[in-house]
Order: C-alpha cells, then structure tokens, then sequence
C-alpha cells in the first residue's frame, strides 16, 4: 500500500493550500513451493537390464541379488517458489531413523557448493533438517549410499521389500513459509 498527496502555498504566502489523497495497493502474492525428484546415481553389484555389472548413473531396470551390494541415491530438493523457506526438512525412507540409520556417505551441496555437516542434522525421525533457510530458486543436492542387508533379500513383503521383491522407498520435503506458520509440503516420490 502506499499513498500520494501534495501540497503548496497560495499567492498570499500564507494559506496552505492540501491536494487530494490517493491510496495505491498493489497486490503482493507469495506462492511458497518445494520440489523433489530422486534417482540412482551409482550401483555395485547386482544386475542391470539383465548383465551383472557395476555402473555410475545406471539406467534400466536394478535387480540387487545380494546383500552388501549398494546403491547411490541423489535427492533434488528445489525451492521453486517465490519466498523463503525455513525449517526444512527432507524425509526419504532410505535413510532410516534417529535409532537405525540405514544412509551413509551422506553429502550435501546448495547451489552446488558444499553445505557443512554443521549446518544439517538427521533428527529422531530420520529427517535430514537444513539448517539455513532456502532462498527462491535455491537447489540442494543430497547424496548418500545404502547398503543391501540380507533381511532386504529375506523379508519379501516386509519392511521396506514388497511382495513384488521391490526395495521401495519415498522421499519427501517440506518447508515453513515466511509467516512462520505455515508448513510448505513437496510432492511425494516413490522410488522403486
């Protein structure tokens, strides 16, 4: 909002002489908004589009078919909005919880600089929690790897294993908007 008015003198150098007031409001919209994509950024072990091998950024279909092969995952977490966000958290059920962390080699870059481990911390619900806030635009990149255990290749239907013999897991974020109160929830990735 902001306003306009005048004045001045009349010709007898006394009078003071008010204008009219005018009020302008301009509308300010925030649209707060957080994306997240995920994907295999490494692979030992296994097999891949049916041949065994080891592969960086691995493409077709992954079969694990023993325990301590690994896979890299990297998560994309995007402030796609226009405001800053807080209190950020990024919940991937790869990476276990506060008591049983499944991630390591945990590395975190924003704007492809890297962010120090003092600035994030896994909190008892296995939430990587940014310490700093997300500007517009900003990008952070979280990569980390997960071991397969035999109870992945025992538990068909059990725990994180479908009954497909699918490793599933789901990556989400959300954020508080600048009036902070607000909670900016990401769309949710399954990634089998």
């Amino acid at each position: 909002e902001n306003e306009v008015k005048a004045d001045g003198t009349a010709p007898d150098g006394t009078t003071d002489v008010p204008s009219n007031v005018v009020t302008y409001d301009v509308n300010v919209a925030q649209t707060p908004d957080l994306h997240v994509a995920k994907t295999v950024s490494a692979y030992t072990g296994g097999v891949v589009d049916g041949n065994d091998e080891s592969t960086a950024n691995p493409s077709g279909d992954l079969t694990v078919n023993k325990a301590g092969e690994t896979l890299t995952y990297t998560l994309q977490v995007d402030n796609t909005g226009n405001v800053t966000l807080s209190n950020v958290h990024v919940h991937d059920t790869m990476f276990g919880d506060g008591d049983t962390m499944r991630a390591t080699g945990i590395t975190v870059t924003l704007n492809s600089e890297p962010v120090d481990e003092a600035d994030y911390i896994i909190n008892a619900d296995g939430d990587l929690v940014l310490k700093n806030a997300l500007a517009p635009q900003d990008h952070v990149e979280i990569t980390y790897t997960v071991t397969v255990s035999q109870d992945d290749l025992d538990k068909w239907g059990q725990g994180q294993v479908t009954s497909d013999g699918l490793l599933e897991n789901e990556v989400k974020a959300d954020g508080t908007a600048p009036d902070g109160t607000t909670d900016v929830p990401s769309n949710v990735v399954t990634y089998d």
